[in-house]
């Protein structure tokens, strides 16, 4: 089996000060084969950074919350009350840990 160097991603994980001496570094070789470090990479869901910070996940998946509470607006006249209840804590909930402004969704 080869390795794919266009498919394949690569990060050097460490504290800020570890990262600082390595930073001329911008590839790894691995198996005779020229892989690209990246800033990010996705592992099973989770977007993870060279601190592990989960900045980039927490990011990543705020955006598609919202996403998905925005498109409820556009269905919310054909839910019932229990349901848009319900999005309006879990967005409540979101916008607190973003530190957002909430609007209110009650009709």
């Amino acid at each position: 089996m080869a390795l794919n160097p266009t498919k394949s991603d690569a990060i050097l994980f460490g504290t800020p000060q570890r990262l600082k001496s390595v930073s001329g570094q911008t590839s790894v070789n691995v198996a005779d084969s020229v892989i690209q470090l990246s800033g990010t990479v996705k592992i099973l869901g989770a977007t993870l950074d060279p601190s592990l910070t989960m900045g980039p996940h927490t990011k990543t998946l705020s955006k598609s919350c919202f996403h998905h509470i925005r498109s409820f607006r556009q269905t919310r006249s054909s839910m019932d009350h229990y349901t848009v209840s319900h999005n309006f804590k879990v967005h409540t909930f979101i916008c607190k840990v973003k530190k957002v402004k909430v609007k209110s969704y009650e009709k």
